[in-house]
């Protein structure tokens, strides 16, 4: 069968697709409506404003390194749909110092392209702000950038408590699909989707196209998505964890937090995380009654979730004795 076959490129890319010695990928991209159809469709019964947003920096530490790009994919969604997307816009900020070779060859961003710019901080506070949910795919890492950024120099606390904040890495099970990482571009390519990565830009569109993908339990990643934010969480933060102990809580699905040296794990339901009082007895060497102080539980809703904040801090006797816990209000 000769290339004369095939009137266009779809019709090619069909044919080898259906060939199990050939797969074909296809350029991520969104039906995009203008920013004036967005804002339309943000006012009709039911439709909600939402943002994925995605951050380029000069380092991993939100403390002392700064943001170079931001960029935001503005969207309509209804429920647990996207309705529609606007083109993503991106933002440039000289961080003040130099960026080094090893950042401009990951991002492609270099001193030149920054030189001179800044975040337009109160317009990207009203504009956040407006938001009834942004997504990152790394929320914890992108939040705390971004409040930082973001909150003048008299508050008291960081910018963005009213903001809900979902994770596309951390709220869908990307596992079901077998990707080879559950980076954003691994999950695209898992997908039949390519990009041109570390890009801020291109991670917004990217991370919308696997977001509005249905999973094989038949909801799209955009449905998890709006579960998880509807969803309290209750955090366990381990301080001081005994080393000795501390491959067993890894194990057990805790993760390290290197900014305040803490083990920390989250749970969907008080009944899950009452399963944990052996293991933190067995792991301290101590009852539950003395590891006030050294073992927190909080309470974290979507507004806090990924940020500085810890949300409502609970007594761990109180959990671990059956005793009456405040449930979180509706969000």
């Amino acid at each position: 069968m000769g290339m004369e076959q095939f009137s266009d490129l779809e019709s090619m890319a069909a044919f080898l697709d259906s060939n199990e010695d050939f797969r074909v990928l296809k350029r991520v991209t969104l039906p995009y409506e203008t920013h004036p159809q967005i804002n339309a469709r943000r006012e009709q019964k039911g439709n909600l404003f939402g943002i994925y947003l995605d951050t380029e920096t000069t380092g991993l530490d939100w403390t002392d390194d700064k943001i170079t790009s931001l960029s935001m994919l503005p969207f309509v969604y209804n429920k647990n749909r996207f309705v529609s997307f606007a083109p993503p816009i991106t933002l440039w900020n000289d961080p003040g110092r130099p960026i080094s070779p090893e950042i401009t060859e990951l991002t492609g961003i270099t001193n030149e392209m920054v030189a001179g710019k800044s975040l337009p901080v109160m317009k990207l506070r009203e504009t956040l702000g407006n938001a009834t949910l942004v997504i990152a795919h790394h929320a914890e890492f992108d939040r705390k950038f971004v409040e930082s950024a973001l909150t003048l120099p008299h508050e008291d606390h960081a910018f963005g408590s009213h903001i809900k904040w979902a994770c596309s890495l951390q709220d869908v099970p990307w596992d079901e699909i077998k990707p080879m990482s559950k980076k954003l571009e691994a999950i695209a390519l898992s997908l039949g989707g390519f990009y041109d990565a570390h890009r801020s830009e291109n991670d917004c569109i990217a991370g919308c196209f696997v977001l509005n993908h249905t999973m094989p339990n038949g909801r799209t990643g955009f449905e998890h998505v709006i579960e998880a934010i509807n969803m309290p969480r209750y955090r366990i933060e381990n301080k001081s964890l005994p080393f000795a102990v501390k491959d067993m809580f890894k194990e057990a699905g805790y993760s390290w937090r290197n900014e305040d040296k803490v083990w920390w794990k989250e749970f969907t339901s008080l009944d899950e995380l009452k399963q944990e009082k052996n293991r933190l007895v067995s792991g301290y060497s101590r009852p539950i009654e003395r590891l006030q102080g050294l073992v927190s539980i909080n309470l974290v809703n979507a507004n806090d979730r990924w940020s500085t904040r810890k949300g409502q801090i609970l007594n761990i006797s109180d959990v671990f004795e059956d005793k009456p816990v405040n449930q979180p209000s509706p969000f």
